[in-house]
């Protein structure tokens, strides 16, 4: 059993080290680098670093037995959060690391239960305690990713169609509004919406370039944008009309949003004063009482 833990916990350690220097490489930006630093490509392998040149292949190798161990929904959900995310790392290397995590957190678990001396049931427990917590971790930080990118992308949005619309009313086309937007301002929206523009340049319809671009970000409200704007495009719809409807409805939905938070700060309040402001004050108030009582209690020339 020790043997067994130790293995694990090693594995555990392996996997979300080389998860974390696991990064995905743009094949033709590393070799745009290597021509900036004057450095001439070497055609023999050997010449690599001892890491890329036999760890790395393990290691992919081992994240793609993982993923087909893995269920197949669970994969694709996993890649297409990390796509909404900006890809911080690797589905590979996202694997590797929760791997470690699910296997490293329950072996942690499994030893405090035995250094505490914990009986079968508490140690069950604990180690059930721990994979739900090495399983769940992970995947919180990548909702915390996608969360994030989705808050900035929503609050850039109604000023970008502020933008593209007095671009199309002063008589610029479409394209020339996208390319404004995305030279002014700075963000996922305007990440995403470069990547658009130069997805076009290459000969991809402009349709499918904005529908891509709404599917790498996780918000409704620019799907909803580019659905109008195809729709607009085809029956021959006023593109300056469509964009201040646009424009307002995303003004309305972010109004309702903050309204709903609104709302939902009197709950906070009230869970902060019964879970952290009130126990303070009671310890404060009865454990000078308490601490008054036993000094009497104690107190022989009273009983």
């Amino acid at each position: 059993m020790v043997l067994i833990a130790v293995a694990l916990a090693f594995v555990s350690v392996f996997l979300l080290t080389t998860g974390l220097l696991t990064r995905q490489t743009d094949p033709v930006e590393a070799r745009l680098e290597a021509i900036r630093e004057g450095v001439r490509p070497q055609a023999s392998g050997l010449n690599r670093p001892f890491f890329q040149r036999a760890l790395l292949p393990l290691l992919a190798a081992l994240a793609d037995l993982i993923v087909k161990l893995l269920p197949s929904t669970w994969v694709q959900a996993t890649a297409k959060r990390l796509v909404w995310a900006h890809n911080p790392i690797s589905l590979p290397a996202f694997v590797l690391i929760w791997a470690a995590f699910a296997a490293g957190v329950p072996f942690l678990a499994l030893l405090f239960a035995r250094s505490a001396g914990a009986d079968s049931f508490m140690t069950v427990l604990i180690l059930a305690s721990g994979v739900f917590v090495g399983a769940i971790t992970p995947q919180l930080w990548l909702s915390m990713k996608v969360n994030d990118r989705s808050y900035r992308a929503r609050k850039q949005l109604p000023d970008a169609l502020d933008l593209m619309t007095t671009s199309v009313e002063a008589g610029l086309s479409l394209d020339a509004a996208l390319a404004r937007v995305a030279e002014h301002h700075t963000g996922p929206l305007q990440e995403e919406l470069s990547r658009a523009l130069q997805e076009m340049t290459l000969g991809i319809p402009r349709r499918d370039a904005l529908l891509g671009m709404a599917e790498r970000i996780k918000l409704p409200e620019l799907m909803a944008f580019v659905q109008a704007l195809n729709q607009a495009e085809v029956t021959g719809a006023p593109i300056a009309q469509v964009l201040r409807v646009q424009a307002e409805q995303v003004r309305i939905k972010r109004r309702q949003n903050a309204e709903a938070q609104a709302q939902r700060a009197p709950l906070y309040m009230v869970l902060a004063i019964v879970f952290f402001i009130l126990p303070s004050l009671f310890l404060l108030l009865l454990g000078a009482i308490g601490l008054t009582v036993m000094d009497l209690l104690s107190d022989s020339e009273l009983f």
